[in-house]
């Protein structure tokens, strides 16, 4: 795709945001896709033995630990979310 392409599908998504959301909620939408993206691109090499171990059975005691450290990471995150969209 050339620049013209790009900036043409951008605009495209943009105008389907539109019937959907207001124009300043456009950056919580488009940001965290961009980024995923971004990491799926990047990672795509690793992302075979990295799905390979996931689907092995981990220890229940490890399991545990990372869930909760995902759990506290996201109550984090929303706390921060929620004082920064409170300004």
């Amino acid at each position: 795709m050339n620049h013209s392409e790009v900036s043409s599908f951008i605009w495209g998504t943009a105008d389907l945001l539109r019937s959907s959301f207001k124009q300043h909620e456009y950056g919580d939408i488009i940001l965290p896709f961009t980024v995923m993206r971004r990491l799926d691109v990047v990672l795509e090499p690793t992302k075979q033995a990295v799905l390979d171990v996931a689907a092995k059975q981990l220890p229940e005691a490890l399991r545990d630990t990372i869930l909760a450290s995902c759990r506290r990471r996201l109550l984090q995150h929303e706390q921060v979310h929620h004082a920064w969209t409170a300004r």
